[in-house]
């Protein structure tokens, strides 16, 4: 995989972990996804491929996709990593299936003990 390629994926598991969050669909096409990350279908399709080898992705090509469960998990990772400083997650503010609340505890949790910039 290219050092593009890996960044069309991870753009596009961001992309697909947002539209499904914010309940724009639970699929999206090459077409779609082109239109979000500046780069041409068939480029996109054939990355959707990779990631349907890579277990992150249901369908495949230019036909729509769909995260897989393994693909949310880490579509969600990548997108709060690249968008943390704009999300900073108030405490409580964890979704029921926060791994580091299940693991840790809340009171443990780095999503509820993040501290902003400015503190650090």
């Amino acid at each position: 995989m290219t050092l593009e390629q890996l960044r069309l994926r991870d753009e596009i598991l961001q992309v697909l972990y947002w539209l499904k969050g914010e309940n724009l669909g639970e699929t999206a096409t090459a077409q779609q996804v082109s239109v979000l990350v500046g780069a041409a279908p068939e480029q996109i399709g054939k990355v959707f491929e990779m990631m349907k080898l890579e277990g992150l992705l249901l369908g495949a090509g230019e036909a729509a996709v769909q995260l897989t469960e393994l693909g949310h998990k880490e579509g969600g990772r990548r997108f709060n990593d690249a968008f943390a400083e704009l999300t900073h997650s108030a405490h409580g503010a964890c979704g029921p299936d926060c791994e580091d609340c299940m693991i840790n505890g809340p009171e443990n949790c780095q999503h509820h003990n993040r501290k902003p910039d400015w503190m650090k």
